[in-house]
């Protein structure tokens, strides 16, 4: 109703004990709640996954691509938020400058 998604970030084993056998009672609400329950790992997440997680941002193609290169990192997607939340908490405008301060701040290497 809300017109937003959720969802759930952790590793394979949760991925497996959500997906696995679920009629075991332990994660079958979760797995019933789940609608799409595909599994997207730093690997296979794309440009087109981060337009739809920061759309709505304003960001332009650079801003952009800085967050779609962390998503690919070790530090995920949740890497890429946290660049950008850091971002607006501290300049109150995303921008390819003020990202990348931000990520030399933040110890990243995107």
């Amino acid at each position: 109703m809300a017109g937003i998604g959720i969802c759930f970030v952790g590793n394979t084993l949760i991925h497996t004990k959500i997906m696995g056998n679920h009629r075991s009672g332990e994660m079958e609400q979760v797995y019933s709640r789940t609608p799409v329950k595909k599994m997207v790992t730093t690997s296979t997440n794309t440009q087109e996954d981060i337009l739809h997680v920061f759309a709505g941002g304003g960001l332009d193609e650079e801003s952009m691509n800085i967050l779609y290169r962390i998503s690919r990192t070790s530090y995920g997607l949740r890497g890429a938020v946290n660049v950008y939340i850091n971002t607006i908490g501290v300049f109150d405008e995303v921008n390819p400058a003020n990202l990348n301060k931000i990520i030399r701040d933040m110890g990243i290497a995107a």
